[in-house]
């Protein structure tokens, strides 16, 4: 039997010499026979910052407010 729990960001950091790698992995967590097994959904190091951590916040249940709609559809109302 399998039970699936949130999927989650998980960030690790090595040290290699005089430099800091960091690598964010978005990872799913699952309980199969008893043991906590996880799996890699993708690696997001290749995504900026900023985009890491919107993922993140959404991966803990954060509501993020979506894109606004066009106010003038159309063009209505706007001076050409």
């Amino acid at each position: 039997m399998v039970f699936f729990w949130s999927d989650h960001v998980v960030t690790t950091k090595r040290r290699y010499k005089d430099q800091v790698y960091c690598t964010h992995l978005l990872r799913r967590s699952y309980r199969e026979d008893g043991k906590v097994k996880n799996e890699t959904l993708g690696n997001l190091s290749h995504l900026p910052d900023s985009v890491i951590d919107l993922i993140l916040l959404q991966s803990l249940g954060v509501s993020l407010p979506g894109p606004h709609p066009n106010p003038l559809p159309n063009g209505e109302g706007v001076n050409s």
